[in-house]
């Protein structure tokens, strides 16, 4: 009795076929992935932003001293400023120098007289301005504030 060739199992097509499914799945989870983490960037630098705002105008409001948030070309950071001195680094993580990641950028229209800065005083009162914070794709992200006794906060997107 002869035995007839055994056919079960994948041919060759059928597995390329299943790979090539496979691999334009994963290919559209990368490209999904790659554009979500490129718009998250410039939410978590607005985010961190605004939390040294709320910190700098606690701060100013609980210890009765003037507090700065600082911008220069590629970093921020906060100072505070005893009455008659010039303004210091705190001695904390939040006084530390935050540098924006790449691809980010910031411009800041504040009615300042001596370099780029948001002022928080100890009665509660923010300096009134506009700061822009734009990605490389064109996103860009308006924080406001409109009033001197208003916190700076997203504007309407």
């Amino acid at each position: 009795m002869k035995r007839k060739p055994s056919t079960s199992g994948f041919t060759l097509i059928e597995l390329v076929l299943v790979l090539l499914i496979i691999a334009i799945g994963v290919g559209v989870a990368v490209v999904r992935l790659r554009d979500s983490a490129r718009g998250q960037v410039i939410k978590d630098t607005t985010n961190q932003i605004l939390a040294l705002m709320r910190h700098g105008r606690q701060e100013a409001i609980s210890q009765g001293h003037i507090f700065r948030l600082n911008f220069d070309e590629n970093s921020y950071w906060l100072t505070v400023q005893n009455f008659g001195s010039e303004p210091q680094n705190l001695e904390s993580e939040m006084g530390r120098t935050f540098t924006l990641p790449e691809g980010i950028a910031l411009e800041t229209n504040i009615d300042e007289t001596d370099g780029s800065y948001i002022e928080f005083r100890p009665n509660g009162r923010t300096m009134i301005g506009e700061i822009l914070i734009r990605d490389q794709f064109g996103k860009v992200i308006r924080l406001i504030c409109e009033s001197p006794t208003e916190a700076f906060h997203l504007a309407d997107q």
